[in-house]
Formats: C-alpha cells, structure tokens, sequence
C-alpha cells in the first residue's frame, strides 16, 4: 500500500458528549495542516447519520459518548460500515482491550489528561495516529460478541503456577505497528505455553501499553508481561515493551530499557530489539514482522537474516498495513511470507527446533 503524500489531507469526525472536549479535539487538530474536521456528534444516532452524510476517512471515537453506548456503536460500525477508528478511552486494561477487541484501530488517550504543556506534542501524535488509521485495510475483522470486559474477554489458560521458571538459550522477537494489536492476539492466541522468551515491540502509545499487555495475558498460554528494567527471560513468557523507551536484551539473558532518541522515528523501535537479538543471541533465535506503517526493524531483520536467524513476515493480504513486513521482504530479509493465521504454527515449529538443538548441544 503506498504511503501517504505529504499533501494529503485526512477527513475525519469526532463522536464525542462534552462540548468543550470536542472543541478542544477540533482546535489541536487544526493546527495540522493534514487533518480536516468533517463534523462533531454527541450520541451514536447524531454519529450514524453523521458518518452516512460526510463518509470519512477515520473516525474519532470517545469511550464516553453520552448514551453510554460507545462500544456497542463501534461494534456495529465495524459491521455495517467498516471505517477506521480511533478510541479515546482510559488507560485501563478493560477499555483498551475492548476497543481494541471490537476493531478500533488504535487508542488513544483524551487531551484533558494531558498536561497543558505538552498539547502540542499530543497534537503530532494524534495527527500521526489518524494519518496511519486511514490507510489502513477495510473490512476490519472483530469480534461476533460484545465482550465482557471481567468474564468474557478470559480463556481457559493452562499454565502449571508450580513450575518454576527457567531460562533457555534460544529467543522469539516479533515487531509490529499499526494493524499489531489485532494480529497480535491472533498469533498470542495460538501459542503454546512452552516457547523460548518472546520479547514484542508494538508502536502504542505509553499509557496503554502496559494494559495491552494485561488484554494479551488473559487470552494466552503464554505468560504476557509489561516489561521492567533487567527482568530476567524466561521460558513461556513474553515481554511487551513499554511505549515510550527502547526495549533490547542482555548478553545474560535479561530485558534492557533504553531512554534515549527516537530511531526510525519511534520509540520503542523494532530495529534496536532486533539488532540486540542478533548481537546476543546469534542463529538461536526466530523473527517476526508483522503488519505495520513504515520500516522500522527492516534493516535489523535483514542483518537477522544474514547472520542465520530464521525470519518471518506477515503476508500484504492479512496485513492493515504491508509497510513493515514489506520493507523487509523488498531487502530480501525474509525467509517465509505467511498469512496471519499461519504465523502461529511456523514460529512454534523454529522455536520448539531451536529448544530440542539446544538440549543436545
């Protein structure tokens, strides 16, 4: 999918109850030169008609629209007229993983809990975080129930709590952006609880990164953490990176957290992880890059590639967005381009080889 032209202008709505939120909304948007505001609704009936009469490209979506009905709309809208959305919600894990779960491309916190100071800064962001929501693929896939964000969002996890940790020489790494929180629960879904550590980054942003991961854990075998300065890696754990700090690994096998600049433009990158794989972890070691905007890791994944690491790459079909995953196979980075639901299976097939050679080595 190509990118997006520096000249294009993205149309948008903005469904939200307080007056004042949605002219605060409207003014920060204005300052980019990119964005146009179509029109403003209070209730999911003034939205419907709304988004029938002006069709636009992403919709801005509060959690608190005024009928309390905010997650049932967006249900709906992900059914009848697939349009990318942005949820405006709380950092909580239940209403990021239910936006999250019911199609909502990204999420985002609102402006009033961000600090006067910084208003510009959220500006870019949400700027940024519309121009990549729409380019992405439609129709969205979501969820046939509502769920329920205490009883409905959990699975029957089989996890032995006796057993104690261990650490093993071999590592999973996977990067994804924009498109990568749907993909990823499909993929965490699906893993075994006995794989090598695997350590993610997702472009989110920093407030709700640590209850993505929450989301995550519920649904997996795997044991989903946000993670933490020198934590060490354990067997049937995965380690989410936080949003706003670089996350590698150690030569003795424990997560590393860099502040520092953004590189490719984001923070975490997927290219510093993947370079630490590779400079500490060598041929034992799997990669995968899943759907995304941009190239970010592609480089690094190539470097993977050369240095013996088997890799992966979601297909352009099953991607939102084949910015990454494509960028990678263009490099000739790639050793296998899968659709999203075969992704699961093949990482567990390298992952399982590389624990069994490791056992006999």
């Amino acid at each position: 999918m190509n990118a997006l032209s520096s000249h294009t202008q993205i149309t948008t709505v903005i469904l939200e109850s307080d007056p004042s939120m949605r002219l605060l909304i409207t003014h920060l948007l204005e300052m980019e030169s990119d964005i146009r505001v179509l029109g403003h609704a209070e209730s999911a009936e003034a939205a419907r008609a709304l988004i029938k009469r002006v069709d636009p490209q992403v919709v801005i979506l509060s959690a608190d629209l005024a009928d309390g009905r905010a997650f049932v709309f967006l249900k709906n809208l992900m059914r009848l007229r697939p349009t990318p959305v942005v949820m405006m919600c709380d950092t909580d894990s239940d209403s990021t993983h239910m936006a999250l779960k019911l199609g909502a491309v990204d999420v985002v916190k609102d402006p009033f809990s961000v600090p006067p100071l910084e208003l510009d800064t959220y500006a870019r962001n949400l700027a940024g975080r519309l121009k990549a929501a729409s380019i992405t693929k439609t129709p969205i896939k979501v969820s046939n129930k509502l769920p329920n964000p205490r009883a409905a969002n959990a699975e029957p996890q089989t996890r032995d709590a006796d057993e104690k940790p261990k650490q093993v020489d071999s590592i999973i790494a996977i990067g994804s952006s924009t498109g990568g929180n749907t993909a990823l629960r499909d993929i965490v879904r699906a893993l075994p609880g006995d794989l090598p550590p695997i350590v993610i980054v997702q472009h989110i942003p920093a407030d709700f990164s640590a209850s993505f991961a929450d989301g995550l854990d519920r649904i997996s075998k795997v044991k989903i953490v946000h993670a933490r300065q020198s934590q060490p890696l354990y067997q049937g754990h995965a380690y989410i990176a936080p949003g706003d700090t670089h996350m590698t690994v150690s030569r003795a096998k424990h997560i590393r957290l860099v502040d520092g600049e953004l590189c490719n433009g984001h923070k975490p990158s997927v290219e510093m992880l993947f370079d630490s794989v590779t400079r500490h972890y060598a041929d034992k070691a799997c990669a995968v890059m899943l759907t995304g905007m941009g190239n970010d890791g592609a480089q690094a994944m190539l470097r993977m590639h050369q240095a013996g690491i088997t890799t992966y790459a979601q297909d352009e079909k099953t991607s939102v967005v084949w910015g990454m995953p494509g960028a990678a196979v263009k490099l000739g980075a790639v050793d296998r381009v899968l659709p999203l639901n075969r992704i699961a299976r093949a990482v567990s097939a390298t992952a399982h080889a590389l624990l069994d050679k490791s056992n006999t080595t």
